[in-house]
């Protein structure tokens, strides 16, 4: 074999080197995605049965966004599980150190004097 066929497989060893580490790579992304790409995410249809709450109960943006903040401070899958967990909603509100005012018309619209 002459020099041209060594220079051939050279050639042939560093694109299929440089094709390992590219696929490597891609794969250690896939995996880091899922891992942490996913958490504290909350899926679509979860945002929407919490908004459809807020209008059922009649609560401002403002009220809204601070219940939201709650929910979202417990780190729960679905938000809406707050509406009806009250401890989950008083221990996240002391934490928060939300406007007590905000806080206490929450508790009553929610659950009741």
């Amino acid at each position: 074999m002459g020099k041209g066929f060594r220079g051939y497989l050279d050639r042939t060893d560093s694109a299929l080197v440089f094709f390992v580490i590219v696929l490597v790579l891609i794969l250690l992304a896939v995996v880091l995605h899922q891992l942490f790409g996913q958490r504290g995410k909350v899926p679509p249809n979860a945002r929407r049965i919490f908004k459809h709450f807020l209008k059922m109960h009649a609560l401002s943006r403002p009220e809204g966004r601070a219940l939201w903040s709650v929910a979202r401070h417990c780190a729960l899958e679905n938000p809406s599980i707050i509406f009806v967990k009250r401890s989950l909603f008083e221990t996240a509100s002391l934490e928060l150190r939300l406007d007590p005012g905000l806080i206490e018309t929450l508790r009553q619209k929610l659950y009741g004097p």
